[in-house]
């Protein structure tokens, strides 16, 4: 496992104006997340973790400081590039899995491969190699209304990972399941962890599942910190 830097953030800020106020959803944060690494965020609903999230994916730009992905500085990049990028580098997978509904399983998830440029036939085949990995071998030409809960949601997760991505993005991806759905995915995206050596970014409110974490970090009030309170280091 290499201590390379999949992403990393130095003294980001965001800052949203509401009329004639400037709203400071995010104050000075700074980590990084290494190869293979698996990374818990925590905090209160409003705190911030989603506009994080998606800075950290080039889903958005931040008021101040940078992202890199892989040494790539994406925040002062084209949408085009951060859209090249994501697509290179990045999975997301979300508490509502965003299924396509009128596409099959084995579809959905080739999709990623697709607008990639690869063929249909090399995106079905990856696309049927993940679905079984996760266990869905069996369920390929289902669309999303025919399967549970916590198989759309392992599909999802396929989509992520069907581009074999450094890392996963994912906020709440087991906060709209059962109790026992919730634990076979947490243990799927550790098994998938140990397995692809993807590192993940995973905000949820389950301290259990945060605790098999590698890192655990808290946000509130906007400022990161490490789950014993001490502060993120800076780099």
């Amino acid at each position: 496992m290499s201590n390379h830097p999949v992403i990393s953030c130095q003294n980001l800020s965001k800052c949203y104006q509401e009329g004639p106020e400037d709203i400071q959803v995010l104050s000075d944060i700074t980590f990084s997340i290494a190869e293979g690494k698996m990374l818990a965020m925590v905090g209160n609903s409003g705190s911030g973790k989603t506009t994080l999230l998606n800075l950290l994916g080039g889903l958005d730009v931040p008021s101040d400081g940078f992202v890199k992905i892989d040494d790539i500085a994406i925040s002062s990049a084209s949408e085009a590039l951060r859209g090249k990028i994501r697509n290179q580098y990045l999975g997301f997978v979300y508490q509502f899995h965003h299924l396509l509904a009128e596409f099959t399983a084995i579809e959905n998830v080739a999709m990623p491969l697709l607008i990639r440029k690869e063929s249909p036939e090399a995106a079905r085949k990856a696309a049927t190699d993940i679905l079984t990995q996760v266990g869905l071998g069996k369920r390929l030409q289902h669309r999303p209304s025919e399967l549970s809960g916590g198989e759309r949601q392992r599909v999802a997760i396929a989509r992520a990972l069907v581009t074999r991505p450094k890392c996963v993005l994912m906020d709440e991806p087991t906060g709209n399941l059962d109790t026992q759905t919730a634990h076979a995915i947490q243990q799927l995206i550790h098994k998938l962890n140990q397995e692809s050596n993807i590192a993940f970014i995973v905000v949820t409110h389950d301290m259990s599942f945060a605790s098999c974490m590698h890192d655990i970090y808290r946000l509130e009030q906007g400022r990161l910190s490490r789950i014993d309170d001490s502060p993120t280091e800076k780099s």
